[in-house]
């Protein structure tokens, strides 16, 4: 089976979390249109906004409560961090070729070394080993350097 059509998680898809996933981007909401209105208020001084503001406030207040209750507010909080893109494959390969950067810098500082008092071999075996060790765990470094 294909893992892309695989069957979604129910705990993440059920109705509940995604009423609470909604409730959370409603609260987000108000708590950036509360302040927002407020200053609009100030700078118009005009009372709709002043009570569109406080409805506002007031739904913030109401949306975080009512998650809080039903013990979601953490769980929906959680969904949304580093939403988009962050965390996902793309960041975890963009990680894993910054790691591989580092290591051949690190090497290459350390065979700048070679042949003065600074030079340490176990820092180098160790960071070569460590090379090694990245390579063989990715097929596509692993084809880069032994084709």
């Amino acid at each position: 089976m294909n893992p892309s059509h695989e069957a979604p998680d129910d705990a993440v898809n059920d109705l509940a979390a995604m009423a609470a996933r909604a409730v959370f981007l409603a609260y987000l909401g108000a708590v950036a249109a509360a302040p927002v209105l407020l200053l609009l208020t100030f700078c118009s001084g005009h009372l709709l906004t002043l009570g569109a503001s406080m409805l506002a406030a007031a739904l913030a207040g109401f949306c975080r409560m009512w998650l809080q209750a039903q013990g979601r507010f953490d769980r929906a909080k959680g969904q949304f961090d580093g939403w988009p893109g962050d965390g996902g494959p793309e960041s975890a390969e963009a990680e894993h070729r910054t790691q591989f950067i580092e290591l051949l810098r690190a090497w290459d500082e350390l065979e700048q070394k070679r042949g003065s008092p600074a030079f340490d071999p176990w820092a180098a075996q160790a960071v070569r080993q460590s090379i090694r060790e990245m390579i063989a765990g990715d097929p596509a470094l692993d084809r880069l350097f032994h084709t």
